[in-house]
């Protein structure tokens, strides 16, 4: 994956922006090789004042081999289910920033921090939604919210993570932490 913007003139004039694209290389198994599919845009923003920032691609933990022996979430040996390791769950987490010309200075505020899913070995991603609850200058808010750090269950069913959030206000940055699940 990668940010990619079409036209960095476009992108400074606020005509364009930042998304997280993605490609995917498929094996073909029987003969042993693959191809690559047509990127996508995972992240979808249309508001060009808005850039995609910091994106993180990141899986599932492998199976704790205590609770989960085999990997297998059904094998009778299984004492906890959500301890087996789901390779087909993929997230994507990423902040959020003011677009702005290079030759501003300060360069673009930051504004709140967006996570998805993929069910199915990131062929599909489910709708974004914020994760903090920061939405940074842009939107009216004196917080923002940026960095996030973010692991799951190895089932991919639950996810917990901390991001750093900015009182415009105060001046401090504190680390927040937040937690969620997805259906399966």
């Amino acid at each position: 994956g990668y940010s990619y913007t079409n036209d960095l003139v476009r992108l400074w004039a606020r005509l364009d922006n930042y998304n997280f694209w993605l490609r995917k290389f498929s094996f073909d198994g029987a003969a042993g090789t693959g191809s690559w599919n047509l990127p996508r845009n995972v992240t979808n923003i249309s508001d060009t004042n808005i850039n995609v920032r910091e994106p993180r691609l990141f899986g599932t933990p492998k199976s704790q081999p205590a609770a989960c022996p085999t990997g297998n979430p059904s094998d009778p040996t299984t004492s906890d289910p959500t301890l087996c390791q789901n390779t087909d769950v993929i997230y994507l987490a990423w902040g959020t920033q003011e677009n702005v010309s290079p030759f501003m200075p300060g360069g673009g505020a930051d504004l709140g921090v967006y996570i998805t899913a993929s069910l199915d070995a990131a062929q599909t991603f489910l709708e974004p939604v914020r994760y903090s609850t920061a939405k940074g200058t842009l939107f009216g808010d004196d917080e923002a919210a940026y960095e996030s750090q973010v692991v799951t269950r190895p089932d991919g069913r639950r996810f917990y993570g901390v991001w750093n959030q900015f009182d415009v206000t105060s001046g401090t940055t504190v680390a927040e932490y937040a937690g969620g699940d997805i259906t399966l």
